[in-house]
């Protein structure tokens, strides 16, 4: 791909661009109730300051123009001043903002509007489409047709919201004139059967899209409007029988205005790109949608475009120019959070620099997404057979904690020289199952562990995954101590927490009891346990004790926010996937995950400061999610100067060593948590 010339700078009318890659308009729907956009509107396109041009979501000019939920307006006051906010990130970081118009015309419902009135079009025909509401998807509603005075007024809202945009701080305005809105529905013959001068022939139709091109222009400047078309795009039961005919109309009727730009969504039909181009022969901004990079780039090179324009790539790389420069992968876009809800997929697609630096060099290069290390072959095999379900949805929960999820302690026990007590906490949050496991002999001053069990925080017992602590308190005549730490949803972080961090006071304050040395205690989890383990005793530190002697974290989840490669490489394949730690990280912190303001008890990730942990092991699969969390997480130990020893298995999925038991690399997995036990216990 030769894209040195997406690298060049452009004008359109009075807007300088840089380069010749801007971000498209994509609603967003998450302005607030009254139509102002928010403090979060703000972070997001300034996360995608690095276009030469940001073009906002459709912004209604009046409460007529409104037609989804929580779309921005631009027609009071208080709308301005919001906009201020992001017109001043946006130019802080060098960029340029343009505000969309979009009156959407037919394609509402009452329901979503401030005023409940019916919808306002060129005639009295509703589109065949459905309006998603707040009580759910409804037909949308038969409109009004405006009559020439109602017309009039409309070419007033425009004009008068073109003021308030440059008020806002906008370099310009660009009018929505596609996409079966407003002005196109006055263009489409199916939409538009008025009989008056606003109606019937191309140039009827087209007049009054340009008398609202002609007044935004004399108010704020030529220079400063763009117009966007969408030709032949039958979205919002759009149809065209004299696409080539009314383009070329129009196109040359805007080109006599002398716009800033003009901005072609392009369906295809390559001969009226052409033809297009000829009318418009400078400032033409193409958005190729669903072509890749470079048969957009291919646009300039050729002299098609001179600015190219992006949507859902601009949507899920926040920072797609530095991606496109440096030839790294791109994330995917999701779908999910297209529209509405908070934060997520709309502020947290992770940036280049959000990637630990370490990892840095590690970022695939090149345009094929994103490569993955292979599975071990015996640990493939095994996991091709596995009954356990490696994605776990919310509405999987109930049913998965029906089922017998581990067996009984006794069969697990099996011939090994172990007691155990059952006891009953009166924990932080009621009562809390505690058991106490002895070796057989009696060992003084033995040392102590506690053990949290995995299952995402949101299934499992403090007997799921025991198997090696039972071996442990054979070999080395420990007494560990295991709980049925809280769940979420139910219990939401940091109630496991607090639970493992109570059980934790309790063997220390029972250490004689128990027959336990307390500067000997460790603490121990698998996957989600292991993340609460790490979070219990940042907490022991903070709180001055009990003193930790060490903690062995297996394959730990530690960090909410997804933003790594191994995320990204195994979001579909192993034994957890995305959907399975989505499901738990959201369970346990609802709205709040992947936020700024999260502690380490709810993430030992977010912890700020690791100095003063105890000596620490670590082991991760190399082919499985939590690799890259967790081998950043080791790095930061040292960094803080703690003893720390990690392994990454070669082709090893979560957890496989319990999928796999008899596979070598689960033998070398087992053996390498009981050498660094040992090692940690022979000493005085």
């Amino acid at each position: 791909m030769n894209d040195q010339i997406l690298w060049t700078p452009a004008q359109l009318g009075s807007i300088t661009l840089p380069h010749r890659l801007a971000m498209a308009p994509m609603t967003r729907s998450r302005a607030a109730a009254d139509g102002s956009v928010t403090e979060l509107t703000a972070t997001y396109y300034q996360q995608r300051s690095g276009f030469s041009m940001l073009i906002s979501e459709g912004t209604q000019p009046s409460p007529d123009g409104q037609g989804y939920l929580n779309t921005p307006g631009i027609h009071e006051p208080a709308h301005v001043d919001a906009w201020k906010s992001v017109a001043a990130a946006v130019h802080e970081a060098g960029a340029s903002f343009v505000i969309q118009l979009m009156h959407v015309g037919r394609v509402s419902h009452p329901a979503n509007t401030p005023h409940g009135r019916l919808p306002v079009a060129p005639s009295p025909i509703a589109a065949d489409a459905m309006m998603f509401t707040a009580t759910g998807p409804q037909p949308m509603a038969q409109p009004v047709a405006l009559d020439e005075d109602a017309i009039a007024r409309t070419v007033e809202e425009f004009r008068a919201a073109a003021a308030m945009a440059i008020d806002a701080g906008a370099d310009g305005v660009e009018i929505h004139g596609a996409n079966g809105y407003l002005l196109h529905q006055f263009l489409s013959a199916n939409a538009n059967q008025r009989t008056d001068r606003y109606g019937g022939s191309i140039t009827g139709r087209a007049r009054f899209p340009l008398e609202v091109a002609a007044a935004v222009a004399a108010e704020i400047g030529a220079a400063r409007t763009g117009f966007r078309i969408s030709p032949a795009n039958p979205f919002n039961d759009i149809t065209e029988t004299d696409t080539h005919a009314l383009y070329t109309h129009l196109t040359a009727e805007l080109a006599d205005l002398d716009l800033a730009y003009l901005h072609l969504v392009h369906a295809g039909d390559e001969q009226l790109l052409r033809t297009i181009r000829g009318i418009w022969p400078e400032r033409l901004v193409v958005n190729r949608a669903g072509a890749d990079l470079d048969a957009r780039i291919a646009d300039l090179d050729n002299g098609t475009a001179d600015v190219i324009a992006v949507g859902a790539a601009a949507l899920a790389n926040p920072d797609l120019p530095a991606r496109v420069r440096a030839g790294a992968a791109l994330n995917e876009p999701d779908p999910a959070t297209f529209y509405g809800g908070d934060h997520r997929g709309y502020t947290d697609y992770p940036a280049l620099d959000d990637w630990p630096p370490e990892l840095s060099p590690l970022l695939p290069r090149g345009p094929d997404m994103i490569t993955t290390p292979p599975f071990d072959p015996e640990l493939a095999d095994a996991l091709a057979v596995s009954p356990i379900p490696h994605t776990i949805t919310a509405e999987m929960i109930p049913l998965l904690r029906s089922a017998p999820f581990t067996p009984p302690l006794d069969d697990l026990i099996g011939g090994r020289p172990i007691s155990y007590d059952e006891i009953e906490l009166d924990g932080p949050g009621g009562p809390l199952p505690v058991t106490v496991l002895r070796p057989a002999r009696a060992v003084p001053a033995a040392p102590a562990m506690l053990y949290l069990h995995g299952g995402g925080m949101i299934i499992g017992d403090r007997f799921t995954g025991i198997a090696p602590v039972l071996d442990w308190v054979d070999e080395f005549g420990l007494v560990a101590v295991t709980l049925d730490y809280r769940l979420a949803p139910e219990h939401p972080a940091p109630a496991a927490v607090e639970d493992a961090f109570f059980t934790l006071a309790w063997l220390a304050d029972q250490h004689r009891a128990l027959r336990i040395d307390p500067a000997r205690i460790l603490v121990a989890g698998t996957s989600a346990g292991a993340g609460i383990a790490a979070s219990t005793v940042l907490r022991a530190r903070d709180a001055g004790g009990p003193t930790i002697f060490g903690q062995l974290l297996m394959s730990p989840m530690l960090d909410d926010r997804d933003n790594t490669l191994s995320a990204a490489q195994y979001a579909e394949s192993g034994s957890w996937t995305g959907i399975s730690n989505s499901t738990g990280w959201s369970a346990l912190l609802g709205d709040r995950r992947g936020g700024a303001d999260l502690s380490s008890d709810e993430a030992a990730a977010r912890a700020g400061d690791l100095s003063g942990l105890p000596s620490t092991f670590i082991d991760v699969g190399s082919a499985e999610i939590f690799r890259d969390e967790d081998t950043t997480f080791a790095h930061r130990l040292w960094a803080a100067g703690i003893d720390a020893e990690l392994h990454v298995w070669a082709g090893g999925f979560h957890i496989f060593d319990g999928i796999a038991p008899t596979a070598k690399v689960s033998q070398a997995t087992v053996e390498a948590r009981r050498s660094w036990l040992a090692r940690m216990l022979s000493r005085s």
